[in-house]
């Protein structure tokens, strides 16, 4: 709809508490430098701002409390939203982890977790037997007319999870993704905003509200209120005033635009050292697809998977949702791209970092069941066409 504001993945029944936050700190609470990075993790591009108070016993009721349980237990419910004075009560298990004491705070601002959207179910299994009988209670999904989710997709690599084990058993999975296994890898990491938890904020509570008309974004970006809606917020991997650009990769990254053919044709990164940032383009003729195969990757090795370290594929329609991204060794992993470009963004910090990547033409509606391909890593020597490398070493 022209014109319309959209708020996305926020609990209707919590109050807009704008802009400006002002906090005090419990004694024996948390360490200020842990609140310190995570209030940077929350202000750095987003309108939000965080007022210290020095003393809690004397700040006025309208200052929120940053307390810390001593138990491990992360609830799904957050404080009270009317308790006076306010108060966000920190778990012992993740005080030391600013990311998830960011996202603590956004849970008391009204934002839900990934895994509770009343559209989860989509796109998560939810592995019952497989959780606590004492947590089965947390993974009741909000009812949609509970919440706005309107707007922005459900994304893998929001900051919003508590990722794959939260109450397992025996360590066992408690989520599954629907799609690409890979995914459930990324749940839950806790390093950074995502491109769309920076729209969820500012539209929220930003002053300025921006319309569909602010600014034509390309490739997912949004008029970014934080920027009085003149300028294009780009998601990973874009660039420009319109975000029609893909992003500048280093120098040793090689050759990055690729054109798909009928003819199978390979990527190749080899890096021995030094770190590098990679973004690779493939497109295809419209009205056609990507067949992508990454026959062999090594990439960084984190879990929750993470795409400032990953190997990340765009292959989605809406490239401000995070792509999937592959961490630690990959041996073989295949897909169809779901519209006309795939972009591969590649973290590398160096050696023994490295991935290759088989790629051709398929048409709109083929299978990967259907798509005959028996190459295999020892045939390296038989390239053909487009590929990037930067060292001349084997694999």
């Amino acid at each position: 709809m022209r014109g319309r504001v959209k708020r996305s993945g926020f609990l209707k029944s919590v109050p807009n508490r704008g802009m400006t936050i002002r906090y005090c700190m419990e004694p024996f609470s948390i360490l200020q430098y842990d609140m310190d990075k995570a209030i940077k993790m929350l202000q750095e591009g987003t309108c939000l701002r965080f007022v210290y108070s020095i003393d809690c016993q004397t700040a006025p009721n309208d200052v929120v409390r940053i307390a810390r349980n001593r138990t491990s237990f992360y609830s799904r419910y957050p404080d009270k939203y009317n308790m006076i004075p306010p108060k966000i009560t920190i778990e012992q298990s993740i005080a030391k982890r600013s990311g998830c004491i960011a996202r603590k705070i956004l849970q008391y601002l009204g934002l839900i977790l990934t895994e509770l959207r009343p559209d989860r179910d989509m796109y998560l299994k939810i592995e019952y037997p497989n959780i606590s009988e004492d947590f089965k209670a947390e993974y009741i999904p909000y009812k949609g007319d509970e919440v706005d989710i309107e707007g922005i997709p459900f994304d893998f690599g929001s900051l919003l999870s508590r990722g794959m084990y939260y109450g397992s058993l025996n360590a066992k999975q408690a989520l599954s993704s629907r799609s690409y296994r890979n995914y459930i890898f990324m749940l839950g990491q806790s390093v950074k905003l995502s491109h769309y938890d920076y729209k969820l904020i500012n539209s929220r509570f930003c002053d300025t509200k921006c319309t569909e008309t602010s600014s034509t974004c390309m490739n997912g970006g949004f008029p970014d209120p934080a920027r009085y809606c003149r300028v294009c917020r780009c998601p990973t991997g874009y660039e420009g005033t319109n975000c029609e650009k893909v992003k500048t990769s280093s120098p040793q990254c090689g050759v990055t635009q690729f054109q798909a053919t009928s003819e199978y044709q390979f990527i190749l990164y080899k890096l021995q050292s030094g770190a590098a940032s990679c973004y690779y383009e493939i497109s295809v003729h419209p009205l056609k697809r990507i067949y992508l195969r990454v026959v062999h990757a090594v990439a960084g090795t984190t879990l929750p998977c993470s795409e400032t370290v990953a190997l990340q594929i765009k292959y989605q329609v809406d490239k401000g949702v995070t792509g999937l991204c592959l961490c630690g060794l990959t041996p073989d992993f295949r897909l169809i791209s779901e519209s006309e470009k795939v972009l591969i963004i590649w973290m590398s910090p160096g050696s023994p970092n490295r991935f290759l990547i088989r790629y051709k033409q398929v048409g709109a509606y083929d299978k990967i069941e259907d798509i005959q391909d028996n190459y295999h890593v020892d045939d390296t020597n038989d390239f053909k066409g487009n590929v990037a490398e930067s060292e001349e070493d084997d694999i």
